[in-house]
C-alpha cells in the first residue's frame, strides 16, 4: 500500500464506500452487475455519492432476485456499466474503498472493467467482513447481522446504496471501538484487517503451519485468492517471506505457473502440508 495512505489519519482520509448488485454469485460464470453505489468521503463528512441500476445485458437469476428484489424488467431500460464506468471510477479515484466482503464487489467490478477493456482496481482496501472475522467474535458476520446488532442506520437492506451507507457505519464503529487497540490511520485498521497488533514484529503473525513448511523446506497446497476474488489451490514450495509497504508475501516456486510467485499471506485461505512425495 502506498505509505502516504498507510500513515494518514483516519479522520482525514478520502473513502469510497462501495457496494454492488449482480445476477449472480460468479463473474467467471457471466454474472454482471446490475446495481452500483459509490459513496465518497473525506473522514466521516460525505462529499458525494452515486447509485444506478445498470442493464446487465442478461437475465437476473431468481436467487438474486430473491435477495435485492431487482427485476428484468427495472434495468431494461438502464444504462450499461461502460456507460456510467467514467463516473464510478471518478469516485473511486485517489480513494481508499471500503466494501463488506470486498473480494466479490471488486471481482465483480473488475470483471465489468476487463470487459470493457480497462485495467483492474489498484486501490488500498478495507474489508469490514474481513475485520469482523478477525476483531470480533459475532455470532454472525452479515452485513444485515451486524447493523442489526450494534443498532446501526442499514436504509433498504441488499440494494447498492443502502448497503454502501451501512458499511460506511459500520466501518466507522469499528474505527472508534478500535482506537482501544491503537487504531487510528488506515495502515492501523489494514493491520486488524490481516489478524494482527498494530506495530507488532511482522514474525508474530506469520501462520504456524507456513513457518513450518518454511522451516522444514516441505512443499504447500494453498487455497488462494487473488484480488479479482477468484480462489484457486496451488502447490508451491517455500522459499522465504517478504514484507513490503506493510503487507506479507509468501514467495514460493509454484508448480502451477511454474516459475517463482507472491502470494500475499492476507489472502491465503487454507494451507496444507504436501506429503504426497
Amino acid at each position: 500500500m502506498n505509505e502516504s495512505y498507510s500513515n494518514l489519519n483516519l479522520e482525514h482520509t478520502p473513502f469510497a464506500f462501495l457496494d454492488v448488485e449482480t445476477t449472480g454469485l460468479e463473474p467467471q460464470r457471466g454474472h454482471r452487475v446490475c446495481e452500483i453505489a459509490v459513496v465518497r468521503t473525506v473522514g466521516r463528512v460525505e462529499t458525494r455519492r452515486f447509485s444506478s441500476l445498470i442493464n446487465p445485458g442478461r437475465r437476473i437469476g431468481a436467487g438474486a432476485q430473491a435477495v435485492n428484489r431487482i427485476s428484468d424488467y427495472m434495468v431494461a431500460n438502464a444504462p450499461r456499466f461502460r456507460d456510467l464506468m467514467d463516473e464510478v471510477l471518478a469516485l473511486l479515484d485517489g480513494a481508499v474503498i471500503v466494501a463488506h466482503n470486498a473480494p466479490f464487489d471488486l471481482g465483480f467490478v473488475n470483471h465489468e472493467l476487463h470487459l470493457a477493456w480497462q485495467a483492474p482496481l489498484q486501490n488500498p482496501v478495507v474489508d469490514t467482513l474481513a475485520i469482523a472475522r478477525k476483531a470480533y467474535r459475532f455470532p454472525s458476520n452479515s452485513l444485515d447481522a451486524l447493523t442489526r446488532r450494534l443498532g446501526l442506520l442499514h436504509p433498504q437492506q441488499h440494494r447498492a446504496l443502502g448497503d454502501a451507507l451501512a458499511v460506511k457505519h459500520l466501518m466507522w464503529w469499528m474505527a472508534d471501538n478500535l482506537q482501544a487497540r491503537g487504531v487510528r490511520t488506515v495502515g492501523d485498521l489494514l493491520e486488524i484487517q490481516r489478524g494482527r497488533q498494530p506495530g507488532t514484529p511482522m514474525e508474530a503473525h506469520i501462520p504456524a503451519d507456513l513457518q513450518e513448511a518454511i522451516g522444514q523446506g516441505c512443499s504447500m497446497v494453498l487455497r488462494y485468492q487473488s484480488r479479482d476474488g477468484f480462489v484457486t489451490n496451488r502447490r508451491v514450495d517455500p522459499i522465504r517471506i517478504d514484507e513490503r509497504r506493510g503487507t506479507q508475501y509468501l514467495v514460493a516456486y509454484c508448480h502451477l505457473r511454474q516459475a517463482e510467485r507472491s502470494f500475499r499471506i492476507d489472502r491465503i485461505l487454507e494451507i496444507k502440508i504436501d506429503d504426497s512425495d
